[in-house]
């Protein structure tokens, strides 16, 4: 009996570890996509309309949200941001697809308006394949 329960314990021990590994892998070839690599650029303006920071964002398609998202969270004093692809930013407002993200919450903290910028890699990735179209 003994020998029956360490066969089994052993058996469900590889399976895990293969099933730990398969997710591993899964897990690499989403960062691998072309799409993941995909990142935005995030400017944070000041109550006085001055650009405060420019920031490099790159969203992880598996969990919906930036990296360093809690980051983005805790920001404080912006009055808005604009949310663009990368390759866009040196261009005018007019020629590219952006978010502008007005701090809707206490000038002081960021939080409710980063939750919306979430949703703008989804957006633009729509954009994108209607424009190739």
């Amino acid at each position: 009996m003994n020998i029956l329960y360490a066969t089994i314990s052993i058996s469900l021990y590889f399976i895990i570890v293969l099933i730990d590994i398969q997710k591993c892998q899964s897990q690499s070839n989403i960062y691998n996509n072309d799409e993941n690599k995909v990142h935005f650029v995030m400017e944070t303006f000041d109550q006085n309309n001055e650009i405060k920071e420019r920031y490099q964002l790159y969203y992880n398609y598996t969990t919906y949200h930036f990296n360093d998202y809690n980051y983005y969270y805790n920001l404080a004093n912006i009055k808005y941001s604009v949310i663009c692809y990368y390759e866009d930013i040196e261009k005018s407002n007019s020629e590219k697809d952006i978010l502008v993200l007005w701090n809707t919450s206490i000038y002081e903290k960021y939080h409710s308006s980063i939750f919306y910028a979430n949703a703008f890699p989804i957006f633009y990735n729509q954009i994108k394949k209607k424009k190739k179209k």
